[in-house]
């Protein structure tokens, strides 16, 4: 089973062809599937969520008067909610089969959680720093100044000196309680394409070409949410509270009729399936091979790689004095370099001979990509290695989709890809944002990301080292089976 992923024919993962009687009917790149409209607009919709508010959770938290070591823990930790969440949901889901209510009462859990952080921000956020526009650093001093000398007996220098106070915990707490609400959304669409182009006779879909609806979402939720920032009202509270804004409503736009993982005759086969088999006897055998730990492993520390990007980008370009202009192009450069690469995301990985070694070119590039954040100079200079986000985030995300895909059998396929979703966005990220707090306020942002560039050329030399040995050494002993067979 762990060598299938190089052996079998990628060609249903972009195949635009249609058997009909005998007769192959073949569709342009512009023809539309409309069945696949739903997914579209759920990868669009929930990427505009995700990516237009989670980089500015971290401006957010630091903006009310928390330290960066308690951003990046709080936004590490805050998968934790994912790591019970993301199981919770499945089972549920699998054992009612009510995917479509849980996801609106997981939007409905995300706005609550989410809403209710700018009223928690008034409450507990340091009046010093916490208003709009964000005070300079010499009308913050000026400020603790008059603070100091007035009514407040230095309780604001206090709340910003003192880690791990009231505020921490309050917002520990609620981001774990709203990540434990969002994580089911990608994993369940991810899921419900793949099933769907399974189970599709009339029309193979292609799951890059639904996946690269969400860079366009993303596009459009973090310019939303950075014009909405910009233009916030002169308040008592962070401008970044204004990222909320578009994220509820967005939340509002998800509550969509939902997915149909199957129509009603092929789940009812499918289910007579898995009652003739046993689920976890499966499931051991295959993640028991030493292939797929492999690849697991390597979703785990792509994540840890990952993290500094998603969590820290923003901070890294406000480090860089960076204008908000910077922020939404970095952003929007990477969109459309997303789209371009989800688009053509199977027709690379047959190129380079698979989803195992698309996975090591994609470390390779977050290498590229990571030494050139390292060594810009301005946030100007940054966005040139923003297009190489298709051959690093996308590559690796759609190669290792790829291999479940292709590696996974039917009973198991809906628990490998929320594994994979919870090992590379769930524990990799927990982990990798953690350590980068601490990195970044010890270091700053250039450490950080110089750090993470060798540790991402450490796993692809791991991976390579074992296609090289492992998977070339099998390829061979198959070809040697051939010519005795044919000897014989």
């Amino acid at each position: 089973m762990g060598d299938l992923a190089e052996e079998m024919p990628l060609k249903s993962v972009n195949d635009e062809n249609d058997e009909e009687g005998g007769e192959i009917k073949k569709y342009k790149w512009y023809n539309i599937n409309w069945n696949t409209l739903p997914a579209k607009a759920a990868f669009f919709f929930d990427t505009a969520r995700r990516v237009g508010s989670l980089p500015s959770l971290v401006l957010f938290l630091t903006g009310i008067g928390l330290d960066k070591v308690e951003a990046g823990l709080i936004l590490g930790f805050r998968l934790l909610g994912m790591l019970f969440g993301g199981p919770f949901w499945g089972v549920i889901a699998d054992k009612f089969h009510c995917h479509r209510l849980i996801l609106i009462i997981n939007c409905i859990g995300i706005i609550l959680t989410m809403g209710c952080q700018p009223l928690l921000a008034i409450k507990y956020g340091n009046p010093v720093i916490n208003k709009c526009p964000e005070p300079t650093w010499s009308q913050f001093v000026n400020n603790l100044n008059q603070t100091n000398n007035s009514t407040l007996d230095g309780q604001s220098i206090n709340q910003k000196q003192d880690l791990y106070g009231t505020p921490f915990f309050v917002f520990f707490f609620t981001q774990i309680l709203a990540a434990f609400f969002e994580v089911s959304g990608a994993s369940f669409i991810d899921v419900a394409t793949i099933r769907k182009s399974q189970l599709s006779k009339h029309r193979k879909i292609d799951y890059g070409r639904q996946r690269f609806w969400g860079p366009i979402g993303a596009i459009f939720g973090v310019n939303m949410t950075n014009l909405i920032i910009d233009y916030f009202p002169k308040v008592s509270i962070t401008c970044y509270s204004g990222l909320f804004t578009i994220l509820m409503t967005v939340c509002l736009l998800v509550l969509y009729n939902g997915l149909s993982f199957e129509d009603e005759r092929e789940q009812n086969h499918t289910m007579n399936e898995k009652e003739k088999q046993c689920f976890r006897k499966t499931f051991r055998r295959h993640l028991i091979q030493f292939e797929v730990l492999l690849v697991y492993g390597i979703a785990f520390f792509g994540g840890v790689v990952y993290s500094s990007y998603k969590v820290f980008i923003f901070l890294y370009l406000k480090e860089l004095s960076s204008p908000s202009l910077v922020r939404t192009l970095t952003i929007s450069i990477a969109g459309f370099s997303a789209i371009f690469g989800f688009f053509f995301s199977g027709k690379i990985i047959r190129i380079l001979g698979g989803p195992l070694k698309s996975l090591m070119v994609a470390l390779i590039f977050f290498v590229v990509r990571y030494l050139g954040y390292t060594f810009a100079p301005t946030g100007w200079i940054l966005l040139a290695f923003q297009p190489l986000h298709f051959l690093s985030f996308v590559l690796f995300v759609t190669s290792a989709i790829t291999y479940v895909k292709e590696t996974s059998p039917l009973i198991v396929i809906t628990s490998m890809v929320s594994l994979f979703q919870t090992m590379f966005e769930g524990v990799g990220v927990l982990v990798g944002s953690s350590i980068g707090g601490v990195l970044f306020k010890n270091y700053g942002g250039r450490k950080v990301y110089l750090i993470y560039a060798f540790f991402a050329l450490f796993w692809a030399m791991v991976l390579g080292v074992y296609i090289l040995i492992f998977k070339d050494k099998n390829k061979n002993a198959k070809k040697s089976e051939k010519n005795d067979e044919y000897n014989i």
